[in-house]
């Protein structure tokens, strides 16, 4: 999806619209997305992580692994990543307000990149315990999706879907690191760099297009 949007976005037949310098300023870089998922090489093993090194994608983890001090929660790893840098705070990775999450590994999948062990780099989890997380987001996509004239905020319904989220954390794994949501609150921003930053900037105009 990330290819197509690439492709659609270069060749610009028919034309995008202001739709791109609305979401991403006046660039694109939606090819940094197929580049940091890398080769698929099979199904995640735990017990042999250097055999594969794409992304993992956890639906509905149940891995998450609770840090204390003392009575209190100040953190969670997941457990089968044992080099993984962990993830500080008292509430679950997965908890209700988030409906995925994208966090580090601690291996490379380069070899001798920092002496870290060879393997998938990032995770994306997949939230699935209550609605609204992204393993409820099964809505179809209707016979009309490539007919639709995306305009305005019709396009904040993309939130509903599995695929934009998966393409809004894969963002994460190539980098986008800022947190502005939905197109509504995209098109506000008057910075460039804050919008080519954004993963749901990406996630939204490849699902548009």
């Amino acid at each position: 999806m990330a290819e197509y949007a690439q492709w659609r976005l270069q060749t610009n037949q028919p034309a995008v619209g202001t739709v791109l310098q609305q979401l991403l300023g006046n660039d694109d870089q939606m090819g940094a997305l197929p580049a940091a998922f890398g080769p698929f090489t099979g199904v995640f093993n735990p017990l042999g992580p250097q055999l594969d090194h794409t992304v993992v994608i956890k639906c509905a983890p149940n891995t998450f692994t609770r840090l204390t001090a003392g009575a209190n929660t100040v953190g969670w790893f997941d457990s089968e990543f044992p080099y993984m840098p962990n993830l500080m705070g008292a509430e679950h990775p997965c908890n209700p307000n988030v409906a995925a999450t994208t966090y580090l590994t601690g291996y490379s999948r380069t070899p001798n990149a920092g002496n870290a062990p060879l393997g998938p780099s990032h995770v994306i989890a997949l939230c699935g315990d209550v609605l609204g997380q992204a393993m409820f987001r099964r809505n179809t996509i209707g016979t009309d999706w490539s007919q639709r004239r995306w305009e305005g905020q019709s396009f904040d319904i993309l939130a509903q879907y599995l695929t934009p989220t998966l393409l809004h954390e894969g963002m994460h794994v190539a980098g986008r690191s800022a947190e502005m949501y939905e197109w509504s609150n995209i098109v506000t921003s008057n910075r460039n760099d804050d919008k080519q930053a954004n993963s749901d900037s990406y996630a939204i105009l490849a699902s548009g297009v």
